[in-house]
């Protein structure tokens, strides 16, 4: 059971990084602001998240065609607006 949970929340994790990423690429939040809003104290702790996020960008083919098809959803939102 410990080990589903372990699963449950890297998941969990993994989805929050890739939003922190997100959110500084498109939104251009300083590091401090994208801290407060995630609850992560550190501005620098939020730069390791980025830099972890781009690191795997660069070895994992499936997170990276994940995030450019959110990012291909957010585009299509805004030309909505």
């Amino acid at each position: 059971m410990l080990m589903k949970g372990n699963i449950r929340l890297g998941m969990l994790m993994k989805k929050a990084n890739v939003a922190v990423f997100l959110q500084r690429k498109h939104c251009r939040q300083t590091l401090s602001a994208l801290g407060k809003s995630y609850n992560i104290t550190n501005y620098s702790s939020v730069s390791s998240v980025i830099e972890r996020v781009k690191t795997k960008l660069l070895k994992d083919r499936g997170l990276k065609d994940k995030i450019n098809e959110i990012e291909k959803n957010l585009n299509k939102g805004q030309e909505e607006i």
